[in-house]
């Protein structure tokens, strides 16, 4: 099965956020600036740098409120926040807070492990894996049973 690469991370990244933080930094073309996991009391929210549209598509699919059964409580939006020079800035934020933000970082990057092993989504949009910072082998025929198995183990990652 195909998973994102670990990464190494500043040791002030917020812990509930590096398995996110992982999976989107595996997508080509996109890159994680600066997060923040709102300490209980906010929404977690990363802000992005994108280079490629392949990325941030690939990204807002996984997020989809039809692909995901929180992506209506999610939002991935465009904001200008640079004041050096003119730049759109995409930023991911949840609506939750706290332990029920970190369970939905956890089912988002389960939905792009999901993403990256479904065979129908990655053909039908001739998706280039060799561009994905990811580990493993592609699964085989089994590939449906496999990521429905792990696809809600919370084992499966650290979070």
């Amino acid at each position: 099965m195909l998973t994102p690469k670990h990464q190494e991370y500043p040791p002030n990244l917020d812990p509930e956020l590096q398995d996110l933080c992982d999976a989107i930094n595996c997508i080509p073309g996109v890159d994680t600036k600066e997060s923040c996991a709102g300490h209980g009391k906010d929404p977690l929210g990363i802000i992005l740098r994108v280079e490629d549209p392949v990325g941030i598509f690939f990204l807002s699919r996984c997020k989809s409120r039809r692909y995901w059964k929180h992506g209506h409580e999610w939002k991935l939006y465009i904001e200008d926040v640079s004041d050096r020079r003119p730049e759109a800035t995409y930023i991911i934020e949840s609506k939750a807070v706290g332990e029920e933000a970190y369970q939905q970082a956890h089912s988002l990057v389960m939905n792009i492990v999901h993403h990256l092993n479904h065979k129908n989504f990655i053909k039908r949009f001739d998706i280039d894996l060799s561009k994905f910072d990811v580990e493993g082998e592609p699964l085989g025929d089994d590939w449906w049973d496999t990521i429905s198995k792990y696809k809600h183990q919370k084992e499966f990652f650290t979070i």
